[in-house]
């Protein structure tokens, strides 16, 4: 946890892991170390929604969580859904990885125990006029 109590969830998706403008191995196991949560986003970061074939679904949810953990060398539990669109195919997938919540881009703040696998967001960019209007 930081020194404000605060902690983020950084969710990476695995193909772009030490390209350049993206984390490497080392800084999100300092992340990681310093006690932000890491999750899963996949590897390639496609529209799930669209994806027909189940096997391809499946190696971007459950390959993708494989590839964090092993390189983490512990369990991860929290999704984002790129782009956010998401289906109960996904969610499905998503359970079976072992994924105990879904993150979607859908504006919101309001969650519960007992819903964690439709969890909004509050997008943020550097400009904190604009985060300020979305907290309302």
């Amino acid at each position: 946890m930081t020194r404000t109590g605060f902690i983020t969830i950084f969710y990476v998706f695995t193909s772009a892991i030490g390209h350049k403008n993206y984390l490497n191995w080392e800084e999100i196991k300092a992340l990681d170390q310093a006690g932000m949560i890491i999750g899963g986003h996949t590897i390639d970061h496609p529209y799930l929604f669209k994806i027909t074939d189940n096997k391809k679904l499946r190696h971007e949810i459950i390959d993708s969580k494989k590839i964090m953990e092993d390189g983490l060398g512990h369990q991860i539990t929290a999704f984002a859904v790129p782009f956010g669109h998401y289906n109960e195919q996904i969610i499905t997938v998503a359970k079976e990885a072992g994924f105990t919540s879904l993150r979607t881009t859908y504006k919101g703040a309001d969650h519960s125990r007992e819903d964690l696998f439709h969890l909004t967001a509050i997008l943020t960019s550097n400009n904190l006029t604009d985060f300020v209007s979305w907290l309302r």
